[in-house]
């Protein structure tokens, strides 16, 4: 009989996997030794051989007492994670640790007689129902809490919000207060000699906002946040409340969402605060002139401002040279700032500052090309420069050092040929192999030829290849812009928010109660998210995959004609990287410049 092994509700595989419950909230608590022995019984539980799955093993593999190791799986029953099932012969059966969730967790209610009676004269206003206490318990044990801290807590918030104050805002502030290491009574009694230092200054911050009232607990805990955490100097703090309330309706949770701004922007102090604010109207318009540019409309700039713009000059970009690299990316097919910033990330390493030395680079490379265009003319193909020819040029003038004049006596013996441009790489690679650096020299060897068979081509896999590319590159940039997104605190908190409203709805759903209440929430929630897609520029739409074929989803597999027309297209000469990368709307720079010139213009 194997020592260790899964429940029926629990599927074992190839892969010891852990769930991210029992790292972020038991990991970090586990006595010596406890996480060694979970995981280890956690790895032998898919085995497929007893013989070494004893506690036998156990001991002598991780080199623990056996007592120690039941000591071990009694502390993990008791947190919900195992189940002891006998004793002799030792069996230990893993439970998922979804049961946590449902608060499958034994306590040890003698450990908490003395804590109820102690609750209760705290909380005066109301008796403390048994539902009440349970999640208490679960919270002190779920972020071990001590229960005499638990308690100050608990004092500590009757004072602040009365004696009826509800249950589940004493359990908050616990949570939070245990995110920042606040667990022991000595934690708790430093956070609130550190709340009483700073009572004077928070109320003058209160008061630089017009307000007399008695700071609550949350905006302590903001003010901590500001002034610990981010490294806010009160005055700094004060002159931004009186700089920013005649714009707004100040409220720590407003001026939060201020401070936070500046902090990103690694504006620090009054001065620079104020050079920002004094330059932000110039700001403004520029980000409005690099939207533009780009291809793209934003009601409200100030968050390309934050993100993009300002960053951009700090670095010492100029506004002409901040134009210029967005016209680059209109024209490379970039039309988000996203693209733009890596554009500029390299520029900057490049030392391209200006425009004079960002138009250089472009006539460079525009030269490059013109010499490409009469490579491809003299091989006989009619096509637009593409990157794949580039590569190929660099590689012959900057690695192999061919003159052009050696390339262009190449293009002339491949002119004609099956795929001309891979024909010319081969007979370029030939002479690079044995040292030909002329015309002359490249004449007076034997000709090279390579297999000039028609080359055959399988369509059909072709075709897949097409689609499979279109798939790709629909789920990358969706992926590229979910990420982008969830660098926005404000969308983060709300996609964490939506995944917990979406399990109570499971559960509310599975008891058969009424779940019109919660609905109802979910649906603010999508709202509330696709506002905060729209601040940061984008929409619901980009964060999902946008296929070519939304009948097919590019898989080539429902009733379109998608595999006919890529098919058809191939057969014509078309090549399967083009089909395969191409826009499904062409954009060209002066019907966007005219639909801007139609919008009405951003309020500054």
């Amino acid at each position: 009989m194997s020592f260790c092994k899964f429940s029926s509700q629990s599927v074992a595989n190839n892969k010891t996997e852990i769930d991210n419950i029992f790292i972020n909230d038991f990991l970090p608590y586990a006595p010596e030794n406890a996480v060694k022995v979970y995981l280890y019984g956690l790895y032998k539980c898919s085995s497929s051989s007893a013989y070494d799955n004893t506690i036998e093993n156990f001991s002598k593999v991780l080199k623990i007492p056996e007592d120690e190791i039941m000591d071990i799986f009694s502390y993990w029953e008791n947190e919900g994670l195992v189940q002891i099932l006998n004793a002799v012969p030792v069996e230990i059966r893993y439970l998922p640790l979804k049961n946590v969730l449902n608060n499958n967790r034994k306590y040890n209610l003698s450990k908490y007689g003395n804590f109820s009676d102690k609750a209760q004269e705290i909380i005066e206003g109301r008796m403390i129902s048994p539902t009440e206490y349970g999640e208490y318990f679960d919270t002190i044990e779920t972020f071990h809490i001590e229960p005499e801290a638990f308690l100050m807590i608990m004092k500590y918030c009757v004072n602040t919000k009365g004696g009826n104050v509800g249950y589940p805002y004493i359990i908050a502030v616990a949570k939070n207060w245990a995110y920042d290491n606040v667990r022991t009574v000595s934690d708790v009694e430093d956070r609130l000699i550190t709340y009483e230092r700073n009572s004077d200054d928070i109320k003058l911050v209160l008061k630089t906002m017009g307000s007399k009232k008695t700071p609550t607990i949350e905006e302590k805990e903001l003010f901590l946040k500001w002034t610990k955490e981010l490294g806010f100097e009160l005055g700094v703090i004060i002159e931004v409340v009186k700089l920013k309330k005649s714009s707004w309706k100040m409220t720590f949770e407003k001026l939060d969402e201020i401070l936070m701004g500046y902090y990103e922007m690694k504006l620090m102090s009054i001065t620079d605060i104020l050079d920002y604010e004094n330059n932000k109207t110039s700001l403004f318009k520029l980000a409005k002139a690099v939207s533009k540019e780009l291809g793209l409309y934003y009601e409200n700039v100030e968050s390309i401002v934050e993100k993009y713009i300002s960053k951009w000059i700090s670095m010492g970009f100029g506004e002409d040279a901040i134009l210029k690299i967005a016209e680059y990316c209109f024209l490379s097919s970039v039309r988000k700032f996203e693209g733009m910033n890596s554009f500029v990330q390299k520029f900057y390493k490049l030392g391209l500052l200006s425009v004079q030395g960002l138009n250089e680079y472009f006539n460079d490379i525009l030269a490059e090309d013109e010499e490409i265009k009469e490579i491809l003319k003299l091989l006989g193909v009619d096509r637009q420069v593409t990157s794949y020819d580039r590569e190929f040029y660099k590689n012959w003038k900057y690695s192999w050092n061919i003159s052009f004049d050696l390339i262009k006596y190449g293009a002339s013996l491949a002119c004609g040929k099956s795929q001309a441009m891979r024909y010319l790489n081969g007979i370029l690679a030939n002479w690079n192999s044995q040292k030909i650096k002329t015309v002359e020299e490249a004449k007076k060897t034997s000709t090279f030829v390579f297999d000039e068979k028609p080359v055959e081509i399988n369509y059909d896999k072709e075709v897949d290849r097409v689609l499979s590319e279109r798939r790709q590159n629909a789920v990358r940039i969706a992926d590229e812009n979910l990420n982008k997104a969830r660098a926005n605190e404000k969308f983060k908190n709300l996609e964490k928010f939506e995944a917990e409203t979406k399990i109570e709805l499971a559960l509310i759903l599975a008891d058969g109660k009424d779940s019109t209440e919660i609905e109802n929430k979910l649906k603010q929630i999508e709202e509330d998210k696709r506002k905060a897609l729209l601040e940061i520029g984008l929409s619901e739409k980009d964060i999902n995959p946008v296929y070519t074929c939304e009948i097919c989803k590019d898989t080539g597999k429902g009733k379109c004609d998608c595999r006919k027309k890529i098919k058809e297209r191939l057969l014509s000469g078309e090549s399967a990287t083009k089909i395969a990368s191409e826009n499904k709307k062409v954009i060209t720079k002066e019907n966007i410049t005219a639909l801007f010139d139609s919008l009405v213009e951003v309020e500054i």
